[in-house]
């Protein structure tokens, strides 16, 4: 079976992450050929994001993320997070 990792970028999304994981987990379960995860890369988001990641990683084995200790960007922490 294939594996396929989205990596996203974050900095203070804590309204949008959820969201983004009900949108392609429709996308991966069209796809049963697939395993699909996602990996967040947290820009030193100042909100709730780190929060709201954390709990979802508990019970997603799926979706993992990490924090940068410094907001890098976006083509930064897709680099680093790659």
């Amino acid at each position: 079976m294939k594996e396929i990792t989205i990596v996203c970028p974050i900095f203070n999304e804590e309204e949008n992450i959820e969201p983004f994981i009900k949108n392609f987990n429709k996308i991966f379960k069209n796809n049963p050929n697939y395993k699909f995860s996602i990996l967040f890369a947290d820009n030193a988001s100042t909100d709730l994001s780190r929060k709201i990641l954390k709990k979802i990683c508990e019970i997603n084995k799926d979706i993992k993320y990490i924090r940068y200790v410094k907001n890098n960007g976006v083509m930064k922490s897709l680099f680093t997070a790659i």
